[in-house]
């Protein structure tokens, strides 16, 4: 989820993930080591709930950034590697729209079924608009186009973040030129911060080993100024 401080308000799955970070012998598959779990105080003022509705302020910024990578290669327009990755954009924001509606909304009624098509027909109608934007090379209102697609289909902060980040879209320029791995992970933590969050949380799902389900609560720190050692705070009463 981007640049940061991470934390769990569950000290097991805190240890789980510490303990990852020791050496691990070769032999036994076994790490080893003397990894430490501290307990800390975190002074947030707005962190952003991913789990939450998506934000209006985040969703047009995020909009933004999406098309603004590209301001100082106008040449990269003209490639194939620009349409393609439009055109899997596109995709994406298309699946996203309609997938969740399947698994969250959609009922066995005839009501129910009625409303899935409805949102699959208005979806299909946005991405066909799209792709013909795209095949006459209308950069531009494609953008514009997949700008409004993005802001219409995403339903959380979650949403935002994902479609940001799946078509890998900020890590492109033109051919021969270098930019981080983690450009779109990098422009989604700038946004936020560009809009005062300091943090973010989350429900995280799943244990540190990947094959377990244990809920717990996460948060992420911009910046460790929010970050207390509660050991120096216990000091500080004594």
């Amino acid at each position: 989820l981007g640049r940061g401080y991470y934390f769990t308000e569950n000290p097991t799955i805190s240890g789980g993930y510490a303990e990852t970070k020791g050496w691990r012998n070769p032999e036994t598959g076994i790490y080893e080591g003397a990894p430490n779990v501290h307990a800390n105080y975190l002074n947030l003022q707005k962190p952003l709930d991913m789990d939450g509705v998506a934000k209006e302020d985040v969703v047009t910024k995020m909009a933004e950034k999406i098309f603004a990578f590209d301001k100082d290669y106008p040449g990269f327009k003209m490639t194939n590697i620009y349409r393609r990755r439009l055109q899997e954009m596109t995709r994406y924001i298309y699946n996203m729209k309609t997938d969740p509606i399947v698994r969250d909304v959609f009922p066995h009624t005839i009501d129910g079924m009625q409303k899935w098509e409805k949102v699959l027909a208005q979806a299909s109608r946005d991405s066909d608009l799209i792709e013909e934007l795209i095949n006459n090379r209308q950069w531009d209102k494609a953008e514009e186009a997949i700008t409004q697609f993005f802001k219409k289909s995403v339903r959380t902060n979650q949403d935002v973040f994902d479609a940001m980040t799946a078509g890998r879209i900020l890590q492109l320029r033109q051919p021969g030129t270098r930019i981080s791995p983690w450009a779109d992970r990098d422009a989604w933590t700038d946004g936020l911060e560009e809009l005062g969050y300091d943090g973010i949380t989350h429900m995280g799902k799943g244990g540190w080993d990947g094959n377990t389900y244990d809920p717990h609560r996460v948060w992420i720190v911009f910046d460790k100024k929010h970050i207390f050692p509660f050991a120096e705070l216990e000091g500080m009463h004594k």
